[in-house]
C-alpha cells in the first residue's frame, strides 16, 4: 500500500474477518506520516503483522538448523526447472516482497515481472532483483547461533546494514539477477550473454558506477542480507543440500586431449569418454595448458557429433583455430540465464545436479560457475576485516572511516571447510568465517581460502565451475590483492537508492 497520510486519524475496517483495525496517531508539525509499510492490507489479512522467523545452529556439525519463532512448521522444496516447488516463505514478508524488476539508471522501476513491458533482454532497463528492508536479530557464543528475521519493527531487533547508508535507513535495496557483463563500459544485468572478467575489483566498481548515483557493485553488508535470507529460509547452512549444488561440478582436467591435427576448424576431435562429459551450450576454451586458453577462449559448444567409432567431434563457435594432438578441451564458466526457467523463485535449471545454475529467489548463480567479487570488504595484513555500506564511497586497501572493523580475526594458519562464523557483538551480522575444520557436509560445507602470506587483500566469494562441495554462499576467498584480475572473476551490480 506505501500510503503516507498527512495527519488526523485513520481506520481501516472490516479488512480481515470483519475485524475493525484502527492506527491512531497524533500528528503534528514534526511528525506528518503515520505509516509506510508496503501491502499493509495485504499483511493484515494474511496475519503477517509482527511476525518473527527464526533458525538455531545446534553446534554439532550437522548443516541441518532448528526452526524457530513463528518459521516452526515451514519447509521448503526447491524449485527444479519449471516444476515449481512448495515454499513457504514465499507468501511472507520479506520473502514475498523480493522481486524482480527492469530498473532505470535512475533508479526508477519500469517494470515489475508481471507487468507489461518487464524483459530479461536488457532493453527496459537493467534486470534486478527488488529486496525490501527487513530487520534482523544474531545472537552467538562458541558454536552455537540464533538467526531471526523480522518484516517489521520488533523488539531487540535492528534494521540488517544492507538498508543503511551513512546511517540514513533505505526501504530497499536491488542487486543484479545476473553477474554482470559489460556493455557501452558499463557494467549491465541481463540474460544470455557472457559476464565480463579478467579486471580487477576496482575496475569492476568503476563500470558499475558509470550507470550514475547510487550504483556499485555488490557489498559485503548486501550479500550478508541475501546470506540470512537464504539460512532461514531453507533452515539449512549447506546450500548446495538445501537448493542446488549451482554451476559446480563442470569438466575441468588436463585429461580430455585432442586425437588428431586439424587447421582452421570449427571442433576438436576427443574420445567418446571425454566427450561423454560435454553438451550443446556449455563453454569451453582449448589450450597448450590447462586453462590456458592458448588456442580458443570462450566458445560455445553447438553440437557433439560422431566422428569414428571410437572418438567424437566437439563442435564450437567462433573464429576457426588450428588443433594439434594434445591440445586440452576443458570446461568454462558460463553464460547468464541459466535459471531463467526457474524465475522467481528458489531452486535450479532442469537437468543434472552441479551442472545447472541455482536461483535464490531470482539471484542466478550466487555460488558456482564465477567467482565474485564483493565490494565495501577490505582485509588488512592482520587478518581483520573492514567494511563500507556507502557504494559511493567504497575504495580498494583503505582501512579508516568510513570503513568499520569487524573485530574477529580471520583464520590465518590454514585453509579449510568452515566450522564456524565469527562472532562480533557489534556487528552480528556479518558472516565470515572464524574457524575452519568442518567438512564438505557441515555444519556449513563451505570452503574458506586465503594467503599465507599477511598482506592487505580483496574478497571474493562462491567459488567456481569446477569447485565441487567447496563451493556455496559462504564460500569466502581472501587470497587475491586489489590489483588482481583473472578470467575466472566477475562481480554483480547493486543499486542503493539516494
Amino acid at each position: 500500500m506505501g500510503a503516507t497520510y498527512p495527519g488526523g486519524i485513520k481506520s481501516w475496517e472490516n479488512v480481515a474477518d470483519n475485524t475493525d483495525y484502527v492506527l491512531a496517531e497524533h500528528i503534528n508539525d514534526a511528525y506528518a506520516e503515520i505509516i509506510a509499510i508496503e501491502t499493509d492490507l495485504d499483511s493484515l489479512k494474511a496475519g503477517t503483522l509482527n511476525k518473527k522467523y527464526g533458525v538455531y545452529q545446534n553446534g554439532t556439525t550437522s548443516s541441518v538448523l532448528t526452526r524457530l519463532g513463528d518459521a516452526i512448521g515451514k519447509s521448503l522444496t526447491p524449485t527444479v526447472g519449471t516444476t515449481v516447488g512448495v515454499n513457504d516463505f514465499e507468501t511472507i514478508r520479506p520473502w514475498s516482497q523480493i522481486v524482480r524488476c527492469n530498473l532505470a539508471d535512475d533508479g526508477t522501476v519500469n517494470a515489475y515481472e508481471g507487468e507489461p513491458g518487464f524483459v530479461l533482454d536488457g532493453s527496459n532497463g537493467q534486470v534486478m532483483i527488488k529486496i525490501p528492508k527487513f530487520y534482523y536479530k544474531v545472537s552467538a557464543e562458541g558454536y552455537t547461533r540464533e538467526s531471526w528475521i523480522a518484516p517489521d519493527p520488533a523488539p531487540g531487533f535492528v534494521v540488517h546494514p544492507a538498508f543503511v547508508v551513512n546511517g540514513a535507513e533505505k526501504g530497499y535495496i536491488f542487486v543484479s539477477a545476473y553477474m554482470g557483463a559489460e556493455e557501452s563500459a558499463k557494467l549491465v544485468s541481463k540474460t544470455g550473454v557472457l559476464p565480463q572478467y579478467n579486471k580487477t575489483r576496482a575496475q569492476f566498481r568503476t563500470l558499475a558506477q558509470a550507470r550514475g548515483t547510487g550504483w556499485g557493485i555488490c557489498d559485503l553488508t548486501s550479500y550478508s542480507a541475501l546470506q540470512l535470507l537464504l539460512m532461514v529460509m531453507t533452515a539449512n547452512m549447506n546450500a548446495q543440500t538445501s537448493i542446488g549444488k549451482g554451476i559446480s561440478e563442470m569438466p575441468y582436467t588436463t585429461t580430455h586431449l585432442a586425437i588428431i591435427n586439424e587447421s582452421a576448424v570449427n571442433r576438436i576431435i576427443v574420445t567418446n569418454a571425454a566427450a561423454a562429459n560435454y553438451l550443446a551450450g556449455y563453454q569451453i576454451g582449448i589450450g597448450t595448458t590447462q586453462g590456458g586458453n592458448q588456442i580458443v577462449n570462450q566458445r560455445s559448444i553447438t553440437s557433439i557429433t560422431t566422428y569414428d567409432a571410437s572418438n567424437m567431434a566437439i563442435n564450437f563457435d567462433g573464429a576457426a583455430a588450428n588443433i594439434a594432438i594434445g591440445n586440452m578441451l576443458y570446461s568454462m564458466p558460463g553464460k547468464t540465464g541459466g535459471a531463467d526457467t526457474v524465475g522467481k523463485h528458489a531452486g535450479r535449471a532442469a537437468g543434472t545436479d552441479g551442472k545447472t545454475e541455482v536461483s535464490m529467489l531470482g539471484v542466478q548463480g550466487m555460488w558456482g560457475n564465477w567467482w565474485q567479487f564483493i565490494d565495501g570488504a577490505n582485509m588488512d595484513s592482520s587478518y581483520y576485516m573492514w567494511y563500507n555500506d556507502n557504494p559511493a564511497t567504497h575504495a580498494d586497501d583503505v582501512f579508516v572511516s568510513p570503513y568499520k572493523r569487524i573485530n574477529h580475526v580471520l583464520p590465518s594458519a590454514a585453509d579449510g571447510y568452515v566450522r564456524r562464523f565469527g562472532n562480533d557483538p557489534i556487528k552480528p551480522w556479518s558472516m565470515l568465517t572464524a574457524e575452519t575444520g568442518g567438512d564438505s557436509s557441515g555444519p556449513v560445507g563451505d570452503y574458506y581460502y586465503r594467503s599465507a602470506t599477511p598482506a592487505n587483500r580483496v574478497l571474493l566469494v562462491g567459488g567456481l565451475w569446477f569447485g565441487g562441495s567447496s563451493d556455496g554462499p559462504w564460500l569466502w576467498y581472501v587470497s587475491y590483492a586489489s590489483a588482481n584480475a583473472d578470467w575466472t572473476c566477475g562481480a554483480r551490480l547493486l543499486y542503493k537508492p539516494v
